[in-house]
């Protein structure tokens, strides 16, 4: 007589087979087969079709699977550039994207948000422009209304003093916020509910993240790697230092 394999006491649940099969050698769906022959549940945040094996588990979109013998599906930084849906290692990323996670852009392409986009004039490169021509007007009326500014100062210092310490203490804020909300996302936890999630990602350039703002692996023909982001975020909080320092003496100067 045929048994059915799930009320069968040599399997139980998840297992299956095919017409005419004398066992039960294949899983049925939510169910896959491990390595050693064994119908297990489908791991979080995969896809587990009947037959389904270890080698054959597929991610859910926004998901990474780092090799064919892997179970634990992890959560893409950028969730745009995973495609999931897919077993096949060298079909898990858009196009642009690459390497562990997809999260890499190819030459040509640069983070945006939360994908790997082309680089482009009107799309990579005209919020950098904006704030570069924003900084340069600054530095031109600094020059040409010193004298006014440094006196508005002196006559207003000690509110100025209370001014800056407030704000110097809201930015602080909102970059501790940022911070806990991308590592919770990285961990894997689940996206905040509006509009708490679209409030963060307004005041997000509080991060002063440099590679996130300015498409610099546009610039580069053979992209901008890991080493070279190192660099440049340990150079700007340097560079920042001299600036401010060339400010102070500046200041100095005119008051003198």
């Amino acid at each position: 007589a045929c048994l059915r394999c799930t009320n069968s006491m040599r399997y139980g649940a998840g297992y299956t087979s095919d017409a005419g099969a004398t066992n039960c050698t294949s899983c049925e769906a939510e169910y896959y087969r491990d390595d050693n022959g064994r119908c297990q549940d489908c791991p979080a945040d995969a896809i587990c079709d009947s037959g389904t094996t270890t080698k054959t588990l597929v991610p859910d979109a926004s998901y990474y699977r780092f090799s064919t013998t892997a179970t634990t599906m992890y959560p893409c930084p950028y969730p745009a550039n995973c495609l999931g849906g897919n077993h096949n290692m060298s079909m898990m990323c858009t196009e642009g994207s690459t390497g562990p996670l997809c999260a890499l852009c190819n030459p040509d392409y640069h983070h945006s948000e939360n994908k790997c986009e082309v680089c482009s004039m009107e799309r990579s490169w005209t919020g950098p422009l904006v704030v570069g021509v924003l900084f340069i007007m600054v530095g031109v009326l600094l020059v040409f209304f010193a004298k006014k500014m440094l006196e508005f100062e002196t006559k207003n210092k000690q509110k100025l003093k209370e001014l800056g310490s407030q704000c110097n203490s809201i930015f602080v804020t909102m970059q501790i916020v940022l911070l806990l909300e991308s590592n919770h996302a990285e961990v894997g936890g689940t996206e905040m509910p509006d509009p708490y999630s679209g409030f963060l990602k307004t005041v997000g350039f509080l991060n002063l993240d440099v590679i996130q703002f300015v498409p610099l692996n546009c610039v580069y023909s053979g992209g901008f790697d890991h080493g070279d982001a190192l660099v440049l975020e340990c150079s700007v909080p340097f560079g920042f230092f001299l600036i401010a320092l060339a400010f102070s003496t500046w200041k100095s100067r005119m008051r003198a």
